[in-house]
């Protein structure tokens, strides 16, 4: 595994506030300006390795870019508004199909399952993008996302609900287009 240090996350993803919480929406968005990119490691590589396996993906490319940013930053560039201080979302990661870059809000734990889930959500979405999936909405492609973070948890006796309090009706609503 590689060393975390060397990955640039220091802190563990838990501190982040995780409820409620968006995963792995797929923007289009300008380049970042003061996001720290983080080179993928070995970590990172090995889930985009085990993501392409559960998606029976041959030839992959390699894994996107990672920046870390601020809670408040990714939120904002999610909502289009600034954060006030009485708003409730918590966004922990994103996914720009433009650029090919998973937007972190702060650190991550590499070995901690829950914390890797959330990238294995974002490589997902890298894959769909890599495979010119087309959605009718950015809601529609979250269900293949939180499949693949479920099973990625359940191998460590975790699973969505008990990790993030996301439970089956949570899911199905997350997937429609609708809302």
């Amino acid at each position: 595994m590689g060393d975390p240090e060397m990955c640039g996350f220091r802190d563990s993803i838990a501190r982040i506030p995780l409820a409620p919480i968006a995963f792995g929406l797929v923007l289009s968005i300008a380049p970042m300006a003061g996001a720290t990119c983080i080179s993928p490691c070995t970590r990172i590589s090995d889930l985009w390795d085990w993501v392409g396996r559960e998606l029976r993906i041959e030839g992959r490319a390699p894994p996107p870019r990672v920046r870390v940013m601020s809670p408040d930053a990714l939120v904002t560039l999610y909502t289009g508004q600034p954060m006030r201080g009485t708003d409730s979302v918590s966004i922990v990661a994103l996914y720009d199909r433009s650029q090919q870059v998973i937007l972190l809000a702060g650190a991550w734990t590499p070995g901690e399952p829950a914390s890797e889930s959330i990238i294995v959500h974002e490589l997902v979405h890298h894959a769909q993008a890599l495979r010119g999936d087309r959605y009718p909405c950015l809601a529609a492609s979250e269900t293949e996302a939180y499949a693949i973070q479920d099973r990625w948890l359940r191998r460590s006796g975790q699973d969505l609900e008990t990790s993030f309090g996301i439970d089956a009706f949570t899911l199905a609503i997350r997937g429609l287009c609708a809302l």
